[in-house]
């Protein structure tokens, strides 16, 4: 017999369907781990586009001549 999550928090999950021999109780556990997958997943995409970006504005950026005032972009 299959049961309804009635309120599952966060990603819109309501009406997960529970597999056969599922408690109620591991339910939310289920919605809590798939959450916890998309927030890191979230943050290392986040990383590779800030990564990626900052790549670019170093390869970008204007080599200061030599017997220059060094100088920090700012």
């Amino acid at each position: 017999m299959e049961k309804r999550l009635l309120s599952a928090q966060g990603l819109g999950l309501a009406g997960y369907r529970l597999k056969a021999g599922m408690t109620e109780v591991e339910a939310p556990q289920i919605t809590a781990n798939i959450e916890a997958a998309v927030q890191i997943s979230i943050l290392v995409w986040w990383k590779r586009i800030v990564r990626a970006a900052m790549v670019f504005y170093l390869e970008t950026m204007p080599r200061p001549r030599e017997n220059s005032i060094p100088f920090l972009p700012l």
